[in-house]
């Protein structure tokens, strides 16, 4: 190799060094800033205390008014209403105690229903308390509208093994007619 070679080779080298470093620092500067992090990233709800009360909570910072109303209220084992807010938008209340069962819940924030988004045990269609209620009332009036056979039963009670197995006992020998 000649001198005029190994130059031309440097000269590329450092142009290809200078080009990658003016890269990274582009790149760099288009970054996404970083999410701070907020209550909600360690949120636990629902939180069962060790006297069995349950601690109920929702990331709500903006909301003017969160409630809370359940299946175990019409059992009679506890109240609802409304939630308190902490200085970091964290709205809690606590229920009971409480025996042990799965028992639905949802919080309406600002007037809205909705589910706790901390909850991944969430039953949906058991209870009245349930929002998904009214949308199983419509459907039933639409098969019976277009004349399609189907039953639609409200009961009461809540998440309880003795509902579920009285459930099962009455409509687990229709589905095999």
């Amino acid at each position: 190799m000649t001198t005029r070679s190994v130059q031309q080779t440097k000269t590329i080298a450092l142009h290809c060094a200078t080009l990658a470093v003016w890269m990274m620092t582009f790149n760099a500067g288009a970054q996404m800033p970083r999410r701070e992090p907020t209550p909600n990233d360690t949120l636990k709800s629902p939180e069962v205390l060790p006297d069995n009360r349950v601690a109920f909570r929702i990331y709500a910072p903006k909301a003017d008014a969160v409630t809370i109303g359940g299946d175990w209220m019409a059992q009679g084992l506890g109240k609802g209403g409304a939630l308190t807010k902490d200085g970091e938008g964290v709205w809690s209340i606590t229920a009971g105690p409480q025996p042990p069962d799965f028992y639905s819940y949802t919080f309406t924030v600002d007037g809205v229903r909705t589910v706790d988004p901390k909850n991944a045990m969430i039953k949906q269609g058991v209870s009245s308390q349930d929002f998904t209620l009214n949308g199983s009332k419509n459907l039933a009036e639409v098969f019976k509208k277009n004349g399609l056979k189907h039953e639609f039963n409200l009961s009461g009670g809540g998440h309880t093994w003795i509902n579920w197995r009285h459930y099962l006992n009455d409509y687990a020998p229709r589905l095999f007619r």
